[in-house]
């Protein structure tokens, strides 16, 4: 996505940070901090993108996949396989990321993540994305 697109998710989603939807309870950022932070996470948003444009999608999210906290962790081995180079992603790129394509999303209870419409039959690199 290019960068007008990257800021113009995020302005349209106004409660987005570089945790996904708001901040963590317990943590020492704010939410105006963590939100000025979600500008500078471009590079990693498109590598999220380049991950999620290689999921089948469902009509609905699913809750089997798990949430976007555990697709970043995916999108790291991802990364560390393809490019073989470490790669922190932050959880608000997931969301940025899954915006931009279109995913369906469905609040995760009381957290900062969210179920996305990723069908558990993907394979990527040869793997199954349960196994991934």
């Amino acid at each position: 996505m290019t960068h007008d697109e990257y800021l113009k998710v995020i302005t349209d989603n106004p409660n987005l940070t570089t945790h996904g939807n708001g901040v963590d309870n317990g943590t020492q950022q704010t939410f105006v901090t963590e939100r000025a932070n979600l500008l500078n996470l471009h590079d990693e948003a498109n590598m999220c993108e380049e991950f999620l444009s290689k999921c089948k999608r469902t009509v609905l999210p699913q809750k089997s996949v798990g949430t976007t906290y555990r697709i970043k962790h995916l999108v790291e081995r991802y990364i560390s396989r393809e490019y073989n180079r470490p790669q922190y992603i932050h959880e608000g790129a997931v969301h940025v990321a899954a915006l931009h394509l279109g995913f369906v999303s469905k609040p995760a209870g009381d957290t900062t993540s969210v179920y996305l419409n990723i069908s558990k039959k993907t394979k990527i690199q040869g793997k199954w994305l349960s196994c991934f």
